[in-house]
């Protein structure tokens, strides 16, 4: 599957409503699709060991989000 850069700025817009600009630190982000629940997942990438990353899972065709979190 191929993971369209709309679906990434979701996400992102997501995030940055929660979480704030914090998350643009955990660039690149990292795009997974499961193909048994036909689901996005995408997660943050941690740079330092320090900190934690953002992940959220959204359905394929109506973006519903599923889950939403952030570690430490």
């Amino acid at each position: 599957r191929q993971m369209c850069i709309r679906d990434r700025k979701y996400a992102l817009e997501i995030w940055l409503d929660i979480y704030g600009r914090g998350v643009c630190k955990t660039k690149p982000y990292k795009v997974y699709w499961d193909k048994e629940s036909r689901t996005w997942l995408v997660t943050g990438t941690l740079k330092d060991s320090f900190g934690g990353v953002p992940y959220i899972i959204f359905s394929e065709n109506e973006g519903e989000i599923i889950a939403v979190w952030h570690t430490r």
